[in-house]
């Protein structure tokens, strides 16, 4: 304890009260211990100097500062920024609050924080995705300015308080949705790489490809600015690769909007031929045909929880948990389904182009044959479906999103044979050096053909395959 004027000695409540910092903080700084901020020593020690030159009067609950809470949302108030700023300004007046707004994107210029704390009538400040430095949102917390940042662009220093969504959850339930449907050639179409929310998604995202065995290539991925041109460009390119994802993951609702364009402009059905999912469920997701899957943010009780630190900063509560994370909800709609490439029927496909399975063609049929004239003569087969080739010396199979060999004669075989997917060049030539090793590569289902030896072996999905 330090002493004050007229004889009241200055507790370490009084300075956590004054700070906003936790007691046991403000005795670590008090006894010069170690494992405290730069910036949160100073605020300390200049509260315990401005308390001991205070006056002597009677101690009593400290009084919020007047004023007004500015609001900087340095963005278009569309339906994501518009529900946050909203919620905010809402319940700021349930507070007896009132609000001044700073935003549209020319605020993006305006250097504001520097001379924030020095403004008259401003009591605190709510920052919505903040494009300054986190320098100057340290600097504001030195001086002791009430501040809540939402939905932080870069990492924020402990102690200044913080509300976000809970991106990786969030992010890594959308992918093992995906993966439960079959895909694992599945295209990220990302936020900037450094945004929070951006490296916390692609984290989530490779995490439940992890679970499922699979590792994201880099090529699948495409980081920019989230808005619906972007999503619309970068689902052109994942889309025009030799091997297209059978999914796409997206940054937000409005990306997801645009890789939808791009699906569409290329004849691709939704869900039947691409999944396409976003994210934060704004209005637009519902709009969308089909309606997106998405994750949805808690946008609202976001700005809630700001407002609700806010004013407990500037009632001088103690407040512990500065940095919040509220849950995200997986919302499954029309725009995913099953991967292609799943488990179907198997027929051999005879001299003369028919099967022993009866009816030629059908949905769901996979073809085989002792050799590749059998296949030509099999014109019923749908483009989409598979073609399995054994020939004297090596198997070579023909699938829409791969093509597998075993054996030397198969080695460098082109995909020849199979339909679209070996037509445009959409399949991927793989290539194992006996039968024995192609087994240990096998995915979770394999499956035998009818009538065919136990050495004829159709693999429906392993995008994780060793290529040749």
């Amino acid at each position: 304890m330090v002493s004050r004027p007229g004889g009241r000695r200055v507790t370490v409540r009084d300075i956590a009260a004054q700070t906003g910092v936790s007691i046991a903080t403000v005795s670590r700084v008090l006894n010069g211990q170690d494992h405290v901020a730069p910036e949160t020593r100073d605020l300390v020690r200049t509260a315990a100097e401005r308390l001991r030159a205070g006056s002597p009067a009677a101690p009593g609950p400290a009084r919020a500062p007047a004023g007004a809470v500015y609001l900087r949302c340095p963005y278009l108030l569309t339906d994501y920024f518009g529900l946050i700023v909203s919620a905010v300004a809402e319940t700021l007046a349930l507070h007896g609050r009132a609000v001044l707004l700073d935003a549209g994107t020319a605020a993006q210029q305006a250097s504001v924080l520097p001379s924030l704390a020095s403004r008259p009538g401003i009591a605190g400040a709510i920052v919505i995705l903040p494009p300054e430095p986190g320098e100057q949102l340290a600097a504001l917390r030195t001086r002791g300015f009430p501040l809540v940042v939402v939905d932080p662009r870069t990492p924020v220093p402990r102690d200044i308080a913080a509300v976000s969504a809970a991106h990786f959850a969030g992010a890594r339930s959308m992918t093992a949705h995906l993966a439960g449907l079959g895909h694992r050639r599945i295209g990220v179409i990302a936020g900037p790489h450094n945004w929070l929310a951006g490296q916390a998604r692609l984290a989530g995202h490779a995490s439940a490809l992890a679970d499922a065995g699979v590792l994201h290539p880099a090529e699948l991925t495409r980081a920019g600015e989230p808005t619906t041109e972007f999503g619309y460009r970068a689902a052109g390119e994942l889309l025009a690769r030799p091997v297209r994802p059978t999914a796409l993951v997206c940054f937000n609702d409005k990306t997801a909007v645009g890789a939808l364009a791009a699906a569409a402009e290329r004849g691709l059905r939704v869900p039947g031929d691409l999944s396409v999912t976003g994210f934060d469920d704004i209005d637009l997701a519902q709009a969308a045909s089909p309606a997106l899957t998405t994750v949805r943010q808690p946008l609202a009780e976001m700005g809630r929880m700001a407002v609700s630190l806010l004013i407990r900063l500037l009632d001088r509560h103690q407040v512990d948990a500065l940095h919040v994370e509220l849950a995200t909800e997986l919302i499954v709609r029309g725009s995913t389904g099953p991967a292609l490439g799943g488990p179907r029927h198997i027929d051999e496909v005879g001299a003369d182009g028919s099967t022993a399975g009866g009816a030629a063609g059908g949905d769901d049929r996979v073809a085989w044959s002792k050799n590749a004239g059998c296949c030509d003569a099999a014109d019923w087969l749908d483009p989409d479906r598979a073609v399995f080739v054994d020939g004297p010396a090596g198997v070579v199979g023909y699938l829409p999103d791969v093509a597998v060999g075993v054996g030397e004669r198969a080695r460098g075989a082109a995909p020849v044979h199979g339909g679209r997917g070996a037509a445009d060049g959409s399949a991927v030539p793989c290539h194992w050096p006996s039968y024995s090793s192609w087994r240990r590569h096998q995915g979770p289902v394999s499956l035998r053909p009818r009538g065919a030896r136990s050495s004829h072996w159709y693999m429906p999905h392993r995008p994780s395959i060793p290529r040749s």
